[in-house]
């Protein structure tokens, strides 16, 4: 961990070590340094560093961290307020989780309105690290956290053969329990003075995700009316979807673009272009249709549009390492030329989030503790030793 070993503030280093666990941890740098200091006081950055890799009832934490249950109640209820950990009672018992940086308390400070932290200096600490070492940790395995959502209306002959998975709003209508909280990524831009003039509060929270954040004031509830209104405007003003990149129960819907975003910025500042997963569809091009205007190159939010000029005449084209699939391009288009299909290849998508961080905890080389969690899950009995890992 290099420098940290020689500064005075330990709590700080080993919560940095302890982030190191998860599939997407943070560089040991200066700016994360600071970033941790603003959002954690000493002895919040000391229980943090005592958390195991799952959750963890009261009682489990004043054991590891030696804090009697009153005093850890007050320490644990002023970290879940600020996002830095999150709570919640799956049963009788309480349980607490250490809020990993992305997706976690990156996210979380920028959501809450009310705020009196220094978001202008934490958004220009999490800039810099993030076009840095925070983006290269963020991007660093094969298997996305995130993947694209289709415009359904731009499939329509299609929509039935679609799972329901890769359906925006067959994924909202599963959940009973919605949310509908501010952009971290817009929010973070404007603090930043690079925002665009799309809306703000459109991302969604969907199940025990979107509850905790209505919970602790980051978001406000929503009803699927609502949640299916968002989602309309959001494909006219022509943002990207975007949710987690599992099959199963996924926590967030976005509605992105390409000048704010931090996942697609991966694509079009850091040149990652697995940074987000595509959908089963790719945009193409009728020749015969295309005027050559261009209108679609302003319409793709990762730059995957360009013209060509072959015989004197130019023609869009796409390119397919850099299409997502999701059609915000087809809108724009007043001749019809650009239309939506299937992929030659099928779009892997983790089965659930287990596999998912499996996945990205191989590909990084972090499967240690990653396995050790789930065994002590076996040992109590709450997965099967039969969990299939590799599997789809």
């Amino acid at each position: 961990m290099g420098h940290l070993e020689h500064l005075p503030q330990k709590p700080y280093h080993d919560l940095i070590k302890r982030l190191n666990q998860y599939q997407i941890g943070v560089p040991d740098t200066q700016e994360i340094y600071k970033i941790l200091q603003i959002l954690y006081t000493k002895d919040e950055a000391r229980v943090g560093s005592k958390f195991p890799l799952g959750p963890a009832s009261l009682k489990e934490l004043s054991y590891k961290t030696h804090i009697d249950i009153p005093r850890l109640e007050q320490i644990l209820e002023a970290m879940a307020q600020k996002g830095v950990v999150i709570d919640f009672t799956p049963r009788e018992t309480k349980l607490f989780l250490l809020a990993p940086s992305i997706f976690g308390f990156f996210e979380f400070t920028f959501m809450r309105l009310n705020s009196d932290l220094p978001l202008g200096e934490i958004a220009q600490l999490m800039e810099k690290s993030f076009r840095n070492e925070m983006g290269r940790e963020f991007f660093a395995s094969k298997t996305p956290m995130a993947r694209t959502l289709v415009y359904e209306k731009s499939i329509p002959n299609l929509t039935r053969k679609v799972n329901s998975y890769q359906q925006v709003s067959d994924i909202i209508r599963r959940v009973s329990y919605y949310s509908i909280q501010p952009c971290f990524c817009r929010r973070k831009a404007g603090f930043l003075n690079k925002a665009c003039k799309a809306p703000v509060e459109v991302c969604m929270g969907l199940g025990f995700a979107a509850e905790y954040l209505v919970r602790r004031g980051f978001a406000k509830r929503a009803s699927q009316t609502q949640m299916l209104k968002v989602l309309d405007n959001a494909e006219k003003l022509g943002l990207i979807h975007l949710t987690d990149n599992v099959k199963d129960d996924p926590t967030f819907i976005c509605h992105c673009c390409g000048c704010c975003c931090e996942l697609l910025q991966g694509i079009n500042d850091l040149q990652i272009n697995h940074a987000v997963s595509p959908t089963d569809f790719i945009a193409d091009i009728d020749k015969e249709k295309c005027s050559g205007c261009g209108l679609c190159i302003d319409k793709c939010h990762v730059r995957a549009i360009n013209l060509t000029d072959k015989s004197n005449e130019k023609k869009a084209g796409i390119q397919k390492e850099r299409c997502l699939g999701c059609s915000a391009c087809i809108s724009d288009c007043k001749r019809g030329a650009i239309y939506m299909k299937k992929r030659q290849r099928k779009i892997y998508i983790p089965k659930n989030s287990f596999i998912r961080y499996y996945k990205i905890a191989k590909d990084k080389k972090r499967l240690k503790p990653f396995l050790f969690y789930i065994a002590s899950k076996i040992l109590k009995g709450e997965v099967s030793d039969a969990y299939n890992f590799e599997g789809k």
